[in-house]
């Protein structure tokens, strides 16, 4: 999926301000919450993510992925075109997002060169309510890593890669990350997870963008960044605290 939007997004933007040379620079969001925590702490660095999509293999699923964006820019793109006639009842239109590719490929459609080369993409990670301890090993179990996602994208004859990640994952201590979690959770407690943030924004460096945006404060910011919700349970049920919880994510993502 990863993939899947960097490629739609660059082509994207090159396709619309062709003629006009800008820099183009991605920034983008992972966010997981619960269980989803743990998927994104197996992800890995997002640049070894997106190796395989830079200039996929033929025959490789990367190929046909990046097949899949690239129809569905074109698809965006007529669609930008269609408009809705004035006056008149407003156009539905659908995007269809899979199904194509293999025929696309029987036909000789070679993937675009377009986004071939994909440009600069700055990550950061939300995690709300992540998942420690036991309840974090027994449902991570068969999670693949980031290597065995590569593999996936390799040909047959390449050799195998393996590696290993866990909620201590450098990936948050050297990126931008902000985890949210409440006083009442329920399934690893607001203590342990208190415990686990103090040490990854201890172990973080200074995040230089937040010095330079001039952020108040006597703690200097941290790439890797934490708050706790009063009240707030595993779900976020209780009254006020998905506002909350809303307004920490918007102040960060801003």
């Amino acid at each position: 999926m990863v993939g899947l939007l960097v490629r739609y997004l660059a082509a994207l933007a090159k396709q619309r301000n062709a003629g006009q040379p800008q820099e183009l620079e991605i920034e983008l969001i992972l966010g997981g919450y619960s269980y989803g925590s743990l998927i994104m702490s197996q992800l890995g660095d997002v640049a070894d993510v997106l190796a395989p999509f830079q200039t996929p293999q033929s025959g490789t699923p990367a190929e046909e992925i990046a097949l899949r964006a690239d129809d569905l820019v074109q698809q965006t793109l007529k669609l930008e075109l269609s408009g809705t006639p004035e006056g008149g009842p407003p156009t539905y239109h659908t995007v269809t997002s899979g199904g194509r590719e293999s025929d696309m490929k029987q036909a000789g459609t070679q993937v675009s060169t377009v986004s071939d080369t994909l440009p600069p993409i700055r990550t950061r990670y939300l995690l709300v309510s992540p998942l420690l301890g036991p309840v974090a090993g027994m449902l991570g179990l068969g999670l693949p890593t980031v290597k065995g996602l590569k593999n996936l994208f390799r040909r047959a004859d390449a050799p195998p890669d393996e590696t290993a990640s866990s909620m201590e994952s450098a990936l948050f201590v050297n990126n931008p990350t902000l985890a949210v979690f409440g006083t009442e959770e329920g399934f690893t407690s607001a203590k342990k997870l208190t415990s686990w943030a103090e040490r990854l924004q201890a172990a973080s460096p200074v995040n230089a963008a937040s010095t330079a945006g001039g952020r108040q404060g006597s703690v200097v910011p941290r790439l890797f960044e934490w708050d706790m919700v009063e009240d707030a349970g595993h779900f976020w049920r209780e009254p006020s605290v998905e506002g909350i919880l809303k307004g920490k994510i918007r102040t960060w993502a801003a």
